[in-house]
């Protein structure tokens, strides 16, 4: 039998203001259950060929400070139909959380993006009410888009 598993998107761009970090879009797990990361994919609309690239940071998230987001509605892709508890959001551009460890980090090029499937075995996993942040840093004001896959634990 298949984990449950759930997909949030951004449906919308998120606008990165040049040399700030901002958050893409997060995902946290429920009070009563944990989650493991499967899948991200951050893109970005970039025009300038020569242009420097992005931070990409996948971020731990505690939580404990929300910031200020728009809300996103995970949806269910996989496994038995439970109420999963799980909270998304995207565009993190006025507020950030403000407890984040970053633990991977990558250079993407303004005019491409990146998805990212996790081996077996070696997904991060979030405890309960926590999860992880997709964030940019980009040189010049860019869009982006993107996605996170999870399954509840």
């Amino acid at each position: 039998m298949a984990n449950v598993g759930y997909s949030a998107v951004c449906n919308a761009d998120v606008a990165l203001t040049a040399a700030t970090k901002e958050g893409i879009i997060g995902i946290r797990a429920a009070s009563s259950s944990g989650m493991v990361l499967i899948e991200f994919s951050i893109s970005f609309d970039g025009v300038t060929a020569n242009a420097e690239p992005v931070v990409v940071s996948l971020d731990e998230w505690d939580a404990s400070t929300a910031g200020t987001s728009s809300s996103i509605t995970p949806t269910q892709i996989r496994g038995q139909d439970i109420t999963h508890g799980l909270t998304a959001a995207r565009d993190f551009t006025s507020t950030q959380p403000t407890v984040l460890t970053t633990i991977k980090e990558f250079l993407v090029h303004p005019q491409t993006g990146m998805a990212l499937q996790l081996p077996l075995g070696r997904e991060p996993e979030a405890i309960e009410s926590q999860g992880w942040l997709i964030s940019g840093t980009a040189p010049a004001t860019v869009n982006a888009r993107g996605y996170v896959e999870v399954e509840r634990t």
